[in-house]
Formats: C-alpha cells, structure tokens, sequence
C-alpha cells in the first residue's frame, strides 16, 4: 500500500523546480551547502535510529524501514517528462528514494513522532538550484560542493532549523563578502589567501561547501571555449592545435564526469591522430586512457578502450600503446599473501574500490561497515597481491555466509586499473575458492555490480551460475552468482 497523495505532493514541488537555471545555483550555493549539510546530519540520524550506521548518506532509507516497500516507476517518469529531460545518476538515485520514502506515507511518523524528515533538506537543495552530482566521497553541486564526512561528526553537528528567510540569509552575506573582496583589488590576493586559510581550518558546513569552490561551472565554461577551438574547420595547419584542444575537452568532459562526452571527442581527436603525429597529443590521450581505465565498468567505456589502445598503439609501435605507462610491473608475476581487514594495504585497495564504484553507481558500502575479523582464518581470508615492487596492485577475500550450510561469500574481489586483464582476478578468486574448500565451504555466493562486465566474464567463466540478487535494495544495480565447490 503507497501512499499516492504524498507522492503527488512531492512530484509537484520537484516539477516547480528551475533545474536549468546555473545562475540561481550559483547565487545560492551557500544556502544549498548548509541543506547539504543538514541532509547528511538528518540521514546520519536515520541510519543510526534504523541501526545502520555504517550506511553512506545515500543508501535507500525507505527499504531499510520496510523491505517490501514498493514504488510505481512513473512517479519518476513523470517527473523527467514534466522537466524535459532526464536526471544524472546521482540526482535520480535520490529522487527515486525520495518517492519510495513518501509512498511510506505516516508510518514513518507512527513509528519516529520526534524525528524529522530526512529528504526535506535535499527537496529544498533542488529547488534553489537543480542538480547534484557524485564526487569522491562528497557532495557536489552547482556552485560547491561538501565532504559526507563520518557519522559520528554528523550526529554531533547542531540541527539547522530550515527557514527560507536564513536561507537567503546565508546567500546575501556570501555575496555580500565576495563583492568586498573583489571592491579593493590591492589587498584582494592576501585577504584570499587569509580566507583560503580559513575555510581550510573550519569545521562550518557553509565554508566547506564554498571551498569546495565552483568546479561545475568552470568545467561548464571550459567545455563552452574549447568546443569551437577543436573544429579544424578550412585551415589545414590548424590540425595540431586543434587536435590539442580536442584532448583537452575530452579530459574537461571527463572532469565533469560525461563519460559519452569524454568518448566522443576522444574518438574524434583518435580519427586525426595518425595524421597529425603530435607526441604531446600521445601524452595526453596516454594520461586520458589512464583515467579512463578506472571507469571501464562503464559500458561506453568498456567499449572505448580497445579503440584507444590499438590507435595508441599504431602511433606508437607498440603493440599495446602504452609504453608501460599504467605500471612498470604491470603483466610481470604477483604474489598473493594474506591479510587482515584492517591491514594497512588492504584497506588502501578496499577504500580504492569503493571510490570506484561510488564513482560508477553514486552509491557503495562504506569499507569501515565490515568487520575485520570476518575475513580472518579460517572462518574466511582476505589476500592482497604484490607486485615485485611491493605494492599491492589486487585484493579479494571471502567470509562465512551460513556456517551451517556451509555457505561463504566472496568479497571485496578488485584490481587496481594497470593489472587488469592479466589473470590476476582469476588467481584471487582461485586461491579463495581453494582455501574455501579446504576449510569445508561447500558453496559460494557473490554478487557484484550490474555495470562490473569483466567481473561478470570472470565469473560466469569460472563455472558460477546466476542467482536473483539477494544483498536488500540491490536488485537493479547488482548481479549475484553462486558456485558449488567440489570437496
């Protein structure tokens, strides 16, 4: 039973919502900042009432308060059909919670009189300004952006009291102060120091979210200049600067984290490669392929990547474009050794993973959720792979799922971005499932992102059988497998 009033209700106020209008957000970003800010205090609140702290500020609230939850896909059709356009990743994710919340109707009311409503801050943060997008373990708006910083800093931060007097408030004391810096040019490089200085030292959620500083619409603006500056258009010896500017859109579109954009005009500067012959334009394609081999999860990616390493490499002589750029010992042999969670090494590569699928789904588990001695012998293992080097390049681990089953779980399976494609996700997963089975585990389960192709290759080829997913909430964004080990 929904609760379709509440989610009418909601649907009107996001529709009334300028999601376009770039100088409103702008003018507003201190005001957004503090409702960020509140939204994070709000949702630490939640999870810790609901008993999961260890939950990131956007995991599905409503599926945490009743798993059989359910919410009809047109409200959010709706809603991208009345703005006239559809919503990034992040934005929807949110949205889409925000709706599944509202169909919950007064239960939640019945159940937390006292509390307040977790989406209430996010609501008002789009209607003064649109959009937000993911960043690394932040907020990021039109305008600024806000570290989630941890739940314990969260739940002691002091409520703010949503008024959208003080919230304008907020916005004329920040243009306020900016025109004051800009009033007095002699002194305006030492008083922004000062106040660099400043923002740097303050736990103040408003400051934060300033410093975090306008990326959006500069990379707006940078995309806007270089646009034109990319077309060769008549002049033949225009080619190599314009080659150059198209590299330097493709990485501005990555910046921004258009993944199709980032393709596109990389293709285009790939057709012209081979003609121009420009060294500085390999280096910068180099350094994009580098980039873009932490996203490859992405489909349009995925597919990109060969096309980039075979023009690579037909400029280069060299068969596979990279001149060992993504790793010295990339492809020379690893060694595998075990770990505790909570070793040094293995929480580098584990937070490396969640940056990575934060990056790719706007959403991850937090690596301090787990518990470290799940993963210690001989109930589980983690190992991490070593390069010759030293450094630790993979990781994988397994713990017990059903001791009584004997039933395992694989988890936290991840290759750094040069070793990938050279067996080494093959030997964790190997050498787990060997441990596994000489410590009784009869069946394995895993589940891994809908988006993590190679991961699927790895597991379908190492004989697991697809399964509905059964991590609570994951249903559209995961895909489980099992595997029954033999004795």
């Amino acid at each position: 039973m929904t609760d379709s009033a509440a989610c009418e209700s909601l649907l009107s106020r996001l529709a009334a919502a300028n999601w376009d209008d770039d100088a409103a957000a702008l003018r507003r970003a201190a005001s957004r900042g503090q409702l960020a800010a509140e939204y994070l205090r709000r949702m630490a609140v939640w999870a810790e009432a609901l008993g999961v702290p260890g939950k990131g500020p956007f995991f599905d609230l409503a599926v945490m308060f009743d798993p059989a939850v359910l919410t009809d896909p047109v409200w959010m059709q709706r809603l991208e059909a009345g703005i006239g356009h559809r919503l990034g990743t992040m934005s929807t994710k949110v949205v889409t919670d925000m709706f599944r919340w509202a169909s919950l109707g007064d239960r939640t009311k019945e159940r937390f009189p006292t509390f307040e409503e977790p989406y209430e801050p996010m609501v008002q943060l789009f209607e003064r300004g649109g959009e937000i997008w993911p960043g690394h373990r932040e907020i990021e708006f039109y305008g600024g952006s806000l570290p989630f910083r941890g739940i314990a800093e969260r739940l002691a931060q002091a409520p703010f009291r949503i008024d959208t007097v003080a919230l304008d408030e907020l916005d004329e004391n920040e243009r306020v102060r900016t025109e004051q810096l800009r009033a007095h040019p002699a002194v305006t490089h030492a008083q922004q120091v000062a106040e660099q200085r400043r923002l740097t030292r303050t736990r103040d959620p408003v400051p934060d979210c300033v410093a975090g500083g306008y990326r959006q619409p500069l990379l707006k603006q940078a995309i806007e200049r270089l646009t034109p500056l990319s077309s060769i258009g008549d002049d033949p010896a225009y080619q190599r600067s314009a080659l150059l500017h198209g590299c330097q859109l493709a990485r501005a579109y990555l910046l921004r984290r258009d993944l199709e954009g980032t393709v596109e005009t990389a293709r285009v500067a790939l057709g012209r490669l081979a003609e121009v012959q420009s060294g500085r334009c390999v280096a910068s394609l180099r350094d994009l392929r580098r980039s873009l081999a932490q996203r490859q999860r992405a489909t349009v990616v995925a597919e990109f990547l060969p096309e980039l390493d075979a023009a690579l490499g037909a400029v280069t002589n060299s068969p596979t474009g990279d001149d060992r750029a993504y790793g010295d010992d990339a492809g020379t042999p690893t060694e595998l050794r075990p770990r505790r969670y909570d070793d040094h090494d293995a929480q580098f590569l584990v937070k490396a993973l969640y940056a990575e699928q934060f990056d790719t789904y706007s959403f991850a588990d937090s690596p301090d959720s787990e518990i470290a001695d799940d993963y210690a012998e001989p109930s589980g293992l983690l190992l991490v792979a070593y390069a010759p080097s030293g450094q630790p390049v993979g990781c994988g681990g397994y713990r017990t799922y059903d001791k009584d089953a004997r039933v395992a779980e694989v988890r936290k399976m991840f290759v750094t971005s040069e070793y990938r494609s050279h067996g080494l996700g093959w030997r964790i997963l190997s050498e787990l499932e060997r441990h596994a089975t000489v410590h009784g585990v009869r069946t394995i389960l895993l589940e891994t992102g809908a988006l993590n192709y190679a991961a699927i290759r790895l597991y379908i080829a190492a004989g697991y059988e697809p399964i509905p997913p059964y991590v609570s909430g994951r249903r559209e964004t995961n895909r489980a497998f099992r595997k029954t080990l033999d004795p």
